[in-house]
């Protein structure tokens, strides 16, 4: 009689794993180490008419040599950090990249943003990296390049970084890789593109003063559930500015404004006096200001 022969249940992949795989499956037709230059212009046109992928590539196919922030230094703490990064971990955020055709007709692989995770990757070893491959049209790849930078300069008001946000959401970029690429939380990327919703007329008071309101501060009323007029209101408020114009004040400011000119009218005093107290009554939010 013949034993029977148990089987241990078949290991359920990860989703590490079927990522991985699935990416492996798209780079075998791009990378053949047996092929040369014609295989790859083959492999890079079957690419082409593709959009929003993440593939491996081989990591000297894909060109840097535009980027004009090239510098990178080992002994930079900064630097050296990424490149231990990925010696550990691979590249977290693919480098996005695009195809483009020269003028004699064959196909190179241009990165448009993440130059430097591309060196410190070399200089980590890797001969291959995975990039996230983007189909443009017309020349907006630049504008495309222009958004991302802006994210990336620190200087940048939250208002101008929430619209960068939007923009390139609206250029097809999913959430799950802004979040990755830029190193944000979901929470961060969400409220960015509430902000960037806002009415025009809220987004005008903001501009005209940048330091008052700070990324805190329309954080803070990004988290909260308003409709556009709540949000308005809030920003008038937080401006110093009354929403009410001098011909539609609320009786109870109307009403404390006239008391306190009458008790200053009876104190006689010059109306320079007056109008200093005016202010500053009106400074500290004890009366409305009228809207300027």
């Amino acid at each position: 009689m013949k034993a029977e022969t148990t089987s241990s249940p078949a290991r359920r992949k990860s989703l590490a794993e079927v990522v991985e795989a699935r990416v492996s499956a798209t780079a075998n037709e791009i990378q053949d180490p047996t092929g040369g230059a014609d295989d790859t212009q083959v492999r890079l046109e079957k690419l082409l008419g593709r959009d929003n992928v993440e593939v491996v590539l081989p990591i000297d196919l894909v060109d840097i040599s535009h980027n004009v922030r090239l510098d990178f230094d080992t002994a930079n703490p900064d630097d050296l950090s990424l490149v231990e990064s990925i010696r550990d971990k691979g590249v977290l955020q693919s480098p996005l990249v695009t195809l483009v055709r020269n003028d004699e007709g064959f196909l190179s692989v241009k990165c448009l943003a993440g130059h430097r995770r591309i060196v410190a990757a070399k200089v980590a070893g890797l001969e291959s990296i995975a990039c996230k491959v983007r189909k443009f049209s017309d020349g907006s790849e630049h504008v495309i390049v222009a958004l991302i930078e802006n994210i990336q300069r620190k200087e940048l008001h939250p208002l101008d970084l929430a619209e960068c946000y939007f923009k390139l959401d609206l250029e097809g970029f999913d959430r799950e890789y802004l979040e990755r690429f830029f190193d944000k939380s979901r929470t961060t990327v969400l409220r960015a593109l509430k902000i960037a919703k806002w009415d025009d007329r809220t987004k005008d008071v903001i501009r005209k003063d940048r330091e008052r309101f700070t990324g805190r501060f329309l954080n803070h009323l990004a988290s909260k559930k308003l409709t556009n007029d709540q949000v308005h209101a809030a920003v008038l408020q937080h401006a110093g500015i009354s929403k009410l114009s001098t011909g539609n004040r609320t009786t109870r400011n109307l009403e404390a404004v006239k008391r306190v000119e009458s008790y200053m009218a009876n104190l006689t005093l010059p109306q320079e006096v007056q109008d200093a107290v005016m202010k500053v009554l009106t400074d500290l939010k004890l009366i409305g200001r009228v809207r300027v």
